[in-house]
């Protein structure tokens, strides 16, 4: 068994929440996909083609990566990035994705995650936020809505 240890580029400041100033370690992105193209969300080699696309739309930079096909359907996949983590997990059968995008530096993770969206089919989304690593005693906003729609 192989461990990765990574930790976030010093030159990286941490992400700054804008509306009251409280400073964290960095944002988790949380995505749910409904509607998918069921083919798509069950094809590992296209998860993880599509998933580095996505993870260089947002800036982020892959620095390993690891899918699983479970039998008879779905697929879980991790993309370890210089910025943290990006994963998923299919359910073809319900037609529906869950994806997590965690990033201690500055990306453009929902522009990304509009785009994941695309790409898999899904015609319906909801993306929020939620601060992670607040200063110890400060407690964190709870999960922020950020996009929620079909198109």
């Amino acid at each position: 068994m192989r461990t990765l240890i990574l930790t976030c580029r010093k030159e990286r400041r941490p992400v700054e929440e804008r509306q009251n100033h409280m400073m964290s370690l960095g944002v988790q992105y949380i995505a749910d996909f409904h509607g998918c193209d069921a083919a798509l969300i069950d094809d590992a080699g296209y998860l993880e083609k599509t998933m580095r696309d996505t993870a260089a739309r947002a800036g982020a930079r892959v620095v390993e990566s690891f899918f699983h096909q479970f039998t008879p359907h779905g697929i879980s996949g991790v993309l370890i990035i210089a910025e943290s983590h990006f994963t998923i997990h299919c359910w073809p059968e319900h037609r529906y994705a869950a994806v997590d995008f965690f990033s201690c530096s500055e990306v453009d993770a929902v522009a990304a995650l509009r785009y994941l969206g695309e790409r898999i089919g899904a015609s319906g989304r909801t993306i929020s936020s939620l601060r992670r690593g607040a200063a110890e005693g400060v407690a964190p906003p709870g999960p922020e809505a950020i996009d929620r729609s079909g198109w």
